[in-house]
């Protein structure tokens, strides 16, 4: 029997250590539910930093980000119902595309959506505190909605929206964008403010 050294087998044990292979993993409770219970998510596993989330399951719920997190992307939106992710409090980084399907609604109450990754909305984000951080790109296509909600500060750092949708402004209160943050009202986009918002570039 040939034996290994002791230095190769802790080499082959450290490679093997650190190989993440990427998958897709996929919301499963129709009710709804905290997003870092693995119960909640088919294989039985918290989406990390490689993978994609997927909450695709047909059905009228919310999903609750509990905590802060990082996945390479969010496909977000099923055939029938409607699939809410709510980022209320923490932050949801994402570094891959990404996309809003037309039954997606993304909210964003408090806390942060940042990351590299582009956004593509086809369904509604709803704004009504916190911010989008990062170099990604969101673009609302025609039949979306973005609704800028409540009297809260609202943040844009180094992000652009391009908005070829619908937006509508029922909160007063400021959008500050920083680090050459940009909003884009595309040719057949709506803007809809039916209050007054004040928008500081700083």
């Amino acid at each position: 029997m040939r034996q290994l050294s002791f230095p190769l087998i802790m080499s082959l044990f450290l490679a093997g250590a650190v190989q993440v292979n990427a998958a897709n993993i996929s919301w499963a409770n129709a009710s709804g539910g905290d997003w870092n219970a693995a119960t909640n998510w088919s294989p039985q596993q918290v989406p990390g930093t490689s993978d994609t989330a997927q909450i695709t399951l047909s059905g009228t719920y919310v999903v609750a980000l509990d905590a802060s997190t990082n996945v390479e992307c969010l496909d977000l939106g099923g055939s029938g119902g409607t699939q809410t992710l709510s980022v209320n409090g923490s932050t949801l980084t994402i570094n891959g595309p990404s996309q809003v399907n037309v039954n997606g609604v993304l909210s964003l109450a408090s806390g942060s959506l940042l990351g590299s990754g582009a956004i593509t909305i086809a369904g509604t984000v709803d704004w009504s505190g916190g911010g989008f951080s990062g170099s990604g790109a969101i673009s609302l296509l025609s039949g979306s909605f973005l609704n800028i909600e409540s009297t809260g500060s609202k943040t844009l750092n180094s992000s652009t929206i391009n908005n070829s949708g619908t937006t509508i402004c029922t909160g007063s209160g400021e959008i500050y964008a920083y680090n050459g943050a940009q909003f884009n009202n595309q040719a057949g986009g709506v803007f809809d403010a039916q209050v007054d918002l004040n928008m500081y570039y700083i």
